[in-house]
C-alpha cells in the first residue's frame, strides 16, 4: 500500500522527491478508507475496484459446491472430509496470512529502492524482514532489476476525467528514456485457464483468472501515465515472489490497447451518468 496518506512523500521516500511530478501535489490517499482524493475532493473510484467490476466475485460456497461434484478429485485432496465451514475457515486464514506477507515485502522493497545508495538499507534504520521472497527479491534484482534505474514506487496517479486514481508498485526509467511498469505479486500460481468462467464486458473473451486482471490493472496504470502524465510506457510485467517457488518469476505482459480503450469509454459513460455504476457498458 502506498506510505504517503495525506502530507506528502514520507522522508525516505527519496524517488518521490527526485522524480517529482506536479500532479503529485494534488492527490492524497486515506489508508483506512482507501479513498483517494485530488484536490481535497474524494473520487469514487480506485483502479482496483475497476478491475474489480470487470470479473467475478469471490463466492465461496459456489466453489465449494462444484469442487463437491468431482467426488473422486475430492475424496483424494486437501479437502476430504472437512465441513464447508471448515474448508471456508481455512481459505480465509491463508488469504490473511497471505495479505500480511505480501504487505511486508512490498514495504521492503520499497524502502530498498528508496534507500540512499539503493540498497542500503541500514542507512535508514530499516531491516528487511529475512524471507525466502526477500531472498528472491534480491536475485531479482541482480539478475534483472539492475538493468533499470529505478524512478518511483508507489506511486499514486489519477485521471480526473474518469474519477480514477491508483498506486503504481514500481515504475522504472529504461534505458532509453521509456517507462517500465513492474508489479510485485506474492501468489503460488500465475493462472492462466478457467474452464468454468469467463471476464465480463470487453474481456469477456478472456478466462477470468488472475493472470488477465492484473493484465489489465497494469495496463489501466499505462494509460493514465501516458494520457495525464505525458509518459511513454513499453513495458509491464509481474514479478512473482513466493516462497513455495523455487525462485522468482519474472511475467511480462501485453499491451492491450483496445480493451483499455472500450473499458475508459465505459467509464466515461458511467461518470457522465453521474457516477452510480462503475462501468456503463451500453452506449
Amino acid at each position: 500500500m502506498p506510505q504517503s496518506i495525506s502530507g506528502g512523500a514520507l522522508p525516505w521516500q527519496r524517488l518521490a522527491g527526485k522524480n517529482h511530478h506536479e500532479r503529485d501535489d494534488r492527490i492524497t490517499f486515506e489508508e483506512e478508507s482507501h479513498v483517494y482524493s485530488v484536490d481535497g475532493v474524494p473520487l469514487q473510484i480506485s483502479v482496483t475496484s475497476l478491475v474489480g467490476n470487470l470479473h467475478k466475485h469471490f463466492d465461496a460456497d459456489e466453489i465449494i459446491r462444484k469442487m463437491r461434484k468431482n467426488a473422486q478429485k475430492f475424496a483424494v485432496g486437501p479437502y476430504y472430509g472437512k465441513t464447508d465451514n471448515e474448508i471456508k475457515a481455512g481459505w480465509d486464514k491463508n488469504r490473511d496470512e497471505a495479505s500480511g506477507a505480501g504487505t511486508r515485502i512490498h514495504l521492503d522493497i520499497e524502502h530498498y529502492y528508496n534507500s540512499d545508495p539503493i540498497g542500503n538499507l541500514a542507512g535508514d534504520q530499516y531491516e528487511a524482514l529475512e524471507s525466502k521472497e526477500w531472498e528472491y527479491f534480491l536475485e531479482y534484482q541482480r539478475k534483472h532489476g539492475s538493468k533499470f534505474t529505478p524512478y518511483r514506487t508507489e506511486w499514486l496517479v489519477w485521471d480526473l476525467s474518469l474519477n480514477l486514481a491508483g498506486s503504481i508498485d514500481m515504475v522504472y526509467r529504461r534505458p532509453d528514456g521509456d517507462l517500465a511498469i513492474y508489479d510485485w505479486k506474492r501468489t503460488k500460481e500465475l493462472k492462466l485457464r478457467n474452464d468454468f468462467d469467463n471476464m465480463l464486458g470487453p474481456c469477456s473473451h478472456l478466462p477470468d483468472v488472475n493472470y488477465w486482471h492484473y493484465a489489465i490493472q497494469l495496463n489501466v496504470y499505462r494509460r493514465i501515465l501516458q494520457t495525464c502524465y505525458g509518459e511513454k510506457v513499453t513495458a509491464l510485467a509481474l514479478v512473482v515472489l513466493h516462497p513455495n517457488n523455487p525462485t522468482y518469476q519474472v511475467v511480462k505482459l501485453p499491451m492491450l490497447d483496445d480493451i483499455i480503450d472500450e473499458i475508459f469509454e465505459a467509464r466515461r459513460r458511467a461518470v457522465a451518468q453521474g457516477g452510480g455504476a462503475v462501468l456503463c457498458f451500453d452506449s
